[in-house]
């Protein structure tokens, strides 16, 4: 078991290398999120189907993989590595500790199901957000001095997104737009 995740590890570091050089040449293409997104949502499906130990061992792998993703993050940033989305491989063990640790906390979450759906939704359409908004405000010619336009970027492709995730889920709620389940 620990041999085919160290494997799984080792690919997804040499799948993320190769994702890397793709994005520095065709670094408006979607085709390197793809895989990195089916990889975490694989990662989630098995550890939902599988019973899940958290003993000292996985806190101290967790620290390891925090420290690393730091180590990684100042690394791309202070080397300029970073291209339109920059896909940081320490991610993957760190999700996957973390995960492991918040997933055995007993903690009741009001509405969980319905956040779990409104969540997958915003996944599968932020993307696609990202560049349709992206593109309307460099039309129009947006330019505020006060925060980076990344950040205004991020707050209005998240508010859309749950929007449109929450008009999604409420009328896929109803009996003549049932169809819209398909979406989660």
């Amino acid at each position: 078991q620990s041999i085919a995740g160290v494997m799984g590890f080792v690919a997804a570091l040499i799948g993320g290398f190769i994702l890397q050089i793709i994005q520095q040449n065709y670094p408006y293409t979607i085709c390197y999120s793809f895989p990195v997104g089916i990889l975490f949502v694989v990662m989630g499906k098995m550890m939902a189907e599988k019973d899940i130990k958290v003993t000292r061992n996985t806190y101290i792998k967790l620290l390891i993989s925090t420290l690393l993703l730091f180590i990684e993050t100042y690394l791309v940033i202070s080397n300029e590595w970073y291209g339109e989305t920059p896909c940081y491989m320490m991610l993957i063990p760190f999700c996957y500790y973390f995960f492991m640790v918040v997933s055995k906390m007993n903690i009741k979450i009001p509405y969980g199901k319905e956040i779990r759906v409104i969540s997958t939704i915003v996944y599968c359409f932020h993307f696609s957000f990202k560049y349709a908004i992206n593109d309307y405000l460099v039309d129009i010619g947006w330019n505020m001095s006060i925060l980076p336009y990344s950040l205004y970027l991020y707050l209005i492709v998240i508010f859309v997104s749950i929007c449109v995730a929450l008009l999604i889920y409420k009328l896929s709620q109803r009996k003549y737009f049932r169809i819209l389940k398909n979406f989660y």
